[in-house]
């Protein structure tokens, strides 16, 4: 995974970030990186307000997973034009790391929420990958989505059987190096 410090200089690059607001805008200490085991429920489930949980106990929970899906303040969401910015103009590199951090957006979101990290992000970190003929990376990359999202908690969408047909395809281009 690419690390935290050259996401932030990339960041801050892009965005103007100062260094001290950079330092701390960056506090998951309640959340991990690591998805969920795909047999458990979410570790921080919703308060069901049918069995006494208020309005305050949903509000905070919704905070909790909205700081969890952000990355340099922003909620992953708000990064899209920022992607595709760099996808025209061919950055790469820089597209990758901040994939990346956006992909562990996602998976700490799923803490929260029970459902699939958006599987969107995964598809285009994918392309890069295969694009740098890295296919052991790419099959890498998609397993972790699968192990984020087992089948029974996935949604309907286009992307999971792009990303199954990724996965096939990356395996018999490796098989032939």
């Amino acid at each position: 995974m690419v690390g935290w410090c050259v996401v932030m200089t990339f960041l801050r690059t892009l965005c103007g970030l100062k260094a001290d607001r950079a330092s701390s805008i960056y506090d998951f200490s309640m959340c991990s990186d690591l998805p969920p085991k795909p047999d458990m429920p979410p570790v921080y489930p919703r308060p069901d307000i049918t069995a006494g949980a208020g309005f305050e106990d949903l509000q905070r929970h919704d905070a909790l997973r909205s700081q969890a899906e952000q990355v340099a303040g922003y909620h992953f969401t708000e990064w899209v034009p920022v992607l595709d910015q760099l996808r025209a103009e061919k950055q790469d590199d820089e597209a990758l790391a901040l994939l990346m951090e956006i992909i562990a957006a996602t998976e700490r979101g799923v803490r929260f929420s029970g459902r699939e990290p958006a599987p969107g992000y995964t598809h285009r970190a994918a392309v890069i990958l295969r694009r740098r003929k890295d296919y052991q990376a790419e099959i890498d990359l998609i397993e972790r989505w699968e192990r984020a999202c087992p089948p029974e908690r996935r949604g309907p969408g286009a992307t999971q059987g792009k990303l199954a047909e990724r996965k096939r395809k990356a395996r018999e281009l490796l098989s032939r190096i």
